[in-house]
């Protein structure tokens, strides 16, 4: 392969990491933190630090791991590195078939959701299951793919232009948010403090499952690692990068709650996650904002959160096809030589189109999984949780080789960060498999859920397994400078 040319700095690398996280999980999942909170905002604030806490201390380990490792793909890299190459390809693998593919319809579904709301009330044509919400979808991933291959320059200033949609509704409702008395009589960051939603039904006091949402709002902030190679001074540039753009996201998040619940109040949010009508938290955030015109706040909260979900599809589009490219490196996985054949700047289409198959093929998946004239696809409609827990399960293979080796780091470094990532990563595998529901009295049902996922994963991972014992000869080591 030839070398990839560095084109990214720190502000792009900032970019990539806040404009995958911040994708629609902070604007839906407001009223649900709050009703699991028994309607207390510094409760619902201790949960989004948790989870913050959890995605900061593995990025802060990543970026320690990343000053040391360098090859093509950190997500592969470092994992190989801390263990061997035979377990560095089932974990690009897993990424590249089953992690990245999943999360990325399922975001492109979840936009395509929020753009066929501002056209009609019919709740039937914007569920995940509807044939309209299908069929945008699949424009979505297919216009990204050719976008990211034909004009690549364009998709890079587009996801950094789309940073600023992503932050222009947490930028309002911030500054809104300190005037909301002014709109709301019972509004206002004080009385957000001291007045907890109360006598609504079905609220709950359950931190547990608090944490376990904010936390899963929190992902997707490895991405940023896939682009390595492509990095200006990658040693010094992806380590900031990716500490940078995590502690960007917990505070954009932080203000954004704060300020959603200073005008729309707390009570609200939690209604608004107890309605059978599925009204969106933010929806009623940006309603009380234009009281005169609720159906403009409504139309803007949509596109806003469309916009929002067009940034984290587009750089999701680019990592799956880095991770199968970093794979060729190795000389591994599915045609190795085309795979990772440099085009210029960029690489030639074999990646894209391998990716875009994969992509599309969970995306219906998705649709499938969400039709209510199918049960028995309703078993995959979690996925996407699935899949990002046992990406964290991965992680632990670096944190612990962090303890292990890195001797002449400090206390922080070696042992306080890492040791904190690992509970997180466990506690996202609990979540992830079921064993956390059925501990906390919800039944098996999650656990079902990941039975089904597994055989599904079973079927996907047979070519992968095929192809890996037919080629293992042809390894190239890790290049570990």
């Amino acid at each position: 392969m030839s070398q990839a040319k560095r084109k990214y700095g720190l502000f792009t690398g900032i970019v990539l990491v806040v404009g995958t996280v911040i994708g629609c999980g902070v604007f839906i999942k407001s009223g649900a933190v709050m009703k699991v909170t028994a309607g207390s905002l510094p409760l619902s604030l201790v949960a989004w630090l948790i989870g913050g806490l959890i995605m900061v201390a593995g990025a802060f380990c990543f970026g320690v791991y990343a000053t040391r490792v360098e090859k093509f793909n950190g997500c592969v890299d470092y994992i190989e590195y801390a263990s061997n190459r035979t377990i560095g390809y089932y974990f690009g693998y897993f990424l590249g078939t089953l992690c990245f593919p999943i999360v990325t319809s399922n975001v492109a579904f979840v936009g395509s959701s929020y753009l066929v709301a501002c056209f009609t009330n019919d709740k039937n044509l914007y569920d995940l299951g509807s044939w309209p919400v299908l069929l945008i979808a699949l424009s979505l991933i297919t216009i990204f793919f050719l976008l990211n291959y034909f004009a690549p320059k364009i998709a890079h200033r587009f996801q950094v232009s789309i940073l600023f949609v992503k932050v222009a509704p947490i930028a309002i409702v911030v500054v809104v948010g300190l005037f909301a008395s002014l709109i709301n009589k019972d509004g206002g960051i004080i009385n957000a403090f001291i007045k907890p939603a109360t006598d609504v039904e079905g609220i709950t006091n359950n931190f547990g499952e608090a944490i376990k949402i904010t936390s899963f709002a929190y992902d997707g902030w490895i991405c940023v690692a896939a682009f390595n190679a492509e990095m200006k001074d990658s040693k010094k540039t992806l380590p900031r990068a990716i500490v940078g753009g995590t502690v960007a996201v917990v505070v954009f998040y932080l203000l954004y709650f704060i300020g959603a619940s200073a005008i729309a109040t707390n009570q609200v949010l939690v209604e608004t996650a107890s309605s059978e009508l599925d009204i969106f938290a933010s929806v009623a955030v940006f309603q009380k904002m234009i009281p005169a015109m609720p159906i403009v706040g409504e139309i803007i909260a949509l596109l806003l959160i469309f916009g929002s979900c067009l940034g984290s599809t587009n750089v999701m589009v680019t990592t799956i096809s880095r991770t199968f490219i970093a794979l060729g490196v190795r000389g591994e996985g599915f045609i190795p030589e085309r795979m990772s054949k440099a085009r210029g700047d960029d690489f030639t289409i074999t990646p894209y189109l391998f990716t875009y198959g994969i992509t599309m093929f969970f995306a219906i998946i998705w649709h499938l999984a969400n039709r209510q004239d199918i049960p028995f696809f309703n078993y995959l409609k979690d996925m996407d949780t699935i899949v990002c827990s046992l990406v964290y399960g991965g992680y632990i293979i670096v944190y612990v080789y962090i303890i292990k080796n890195f001797k002449d780091e400090t206390v922080l470094k070696r042992y306080i960060m890492p040791i904190i990532s690992i509970a997180g990563s466990l506690f996202f595998i609990a979540c992830g498999t079921g064993i956390y529901q059925l501990i906390a009295g919800q039944g098996p049902e999650s656990l079902i859920k990941f039975g089904c996922f597994l055989a599904l994963a079973v079927v996907v991972y047979i070519p992968g397994l095929v192809v890996f014992y037919k080629n293992h000869q042809n390894k190239v080591p890790a290049n570990v400078i």
